[in-house]
């Protein structure tokens, strides 16, 4: 195998998915996102820049896993002779569905991931199938990074009027885990760009790697449940002008009976706890209407769980 360097996660921000190399005939002109097989396996060749190729390792042959899923960089003529000397020359050259946004999509939760996880780890999870499926990861993405920013962005004026969601529901599903998440160089440079919605889909990617993409699901259902068949409800009886509502017939069994069952499964509040959840709803309604609403508007494709209407 010809030398080639393995690029950190943070190298990889700001580099495009562009570029072409000539591997003369009779494979000819190849562009970015094209799967190429090597002497080493199949190779997704991500792009140029300068006079160095960019690739990830999609499989491997006759050669260590410790590669597979990761990113590495090459001088172009090293890269040429690998997928063109070291591979049979009938072997066929196979162009991706990816776009060049699903690209991008793949390398915003791709550096995420790999900020806490080993290179096959995260080429599992974020799957290289799905990058060549192209528009499975651009939906799925989107979803995660939606969800991302509107938490990010309402998350002061809600910690502000409902410091007890904020604390007890959306710091234990989702910001607690932020910083104990990062490490290394990833860490600063998320760490620093925090509440900024520019690293929504890497702060998913640690998500993703941290607890897996189901349970990271599970969360982001439960605080859309919780808004759309209690929250907002609550919200909107305060703003229609309705009576206050009383505690024995309404604030009590809506924490026990809702509150409480959509979140014991995740973070479990106490009865105390849920009916201050309520009561801040209801109190704030003015305020609090407006960003409950966003959060669940980029929530809208988790769905919500099966749970009663009040």
């Amino acid at each position: 195998m010809a030398t080639q360097t393995e690029m950190r996660p943070t190298e990889l921000i700001g580099i495009p998915p562009t570029g072409q190399i000539d591997l003369g005939a009779p494979k000819g002109l190849i562009e970015a996102g094209t799967i190429l097989q090597a002497n080493d396996g199949l190779r997704y060749f991500y792009g140029t820049v300068y006079d160095e190729c960019i690739y990830i390792q999609g499989s491997v042959e006759n050669s260590s896993q410790a590669i597979l899923g990761k990113f590495f960089r090459q001088r172009k003529h090293l890269f040429k002779l690998d997928v063109t000397q070291g591979a049979t020359i009938n072997q066929v050259v196979r162009k991706t569905a990816a776009t060049r946004e699903v690209i991008k999509d793949f390398m915003d939760i791709y550096i995420g991931v790999l900020s806490c996880s080993s290179g096959p780890v995260a080429i599992s999870i974020t799957g290289m199938n799905l990058l060549l499926a192209g528009a499975k990861l651009k939906n799925n993405y989107s979803t995660y990074k939606k969800g991302i920013e509107a938490l990010l962005l309402e998350r002061d004026s809600i910690a502000k009027h409902m410091p007890t969601l904020s604390k007890e529901v959306f710091n234990s599903l989702i910001f607690g885990h932020f910083h104990s998440y990062f490490y290394g160089e990833t860490k600063k440079f998320i760490a620093a760009n925090i509440p900024g919605p520019k690293v929504a889909g890497k702060i998913a990617g640690v998500f993703i790697g941290k607890m897996g993409e189901d349970p990271f699901k599970a969360r982001l259902k439960a605080i859309n449940t919780l808004i759309v068949k209690v929250l907002l409800k609550v919200a909107r009886h305060v703003l229609e002008g309705n009576e206050p509502l009383k505690y024995e017939d309404q604030i009590e069994p809506l924490a026990r009976i809702h509150v409480r069952g959509i979140l014991n499964r995740l973070v479990a509040p106490s009865q105390q706890q849920a009916e201050e959840i309520i009561r801040e709803t209801e109190r704030n309604a003015q305020f609090v209407h407006k960003p409950l609403q966003n959060v669940a508007d980029a929530l809208r494709a988790f769905g919500t769980d099966s749970y009663g209407d009040y």
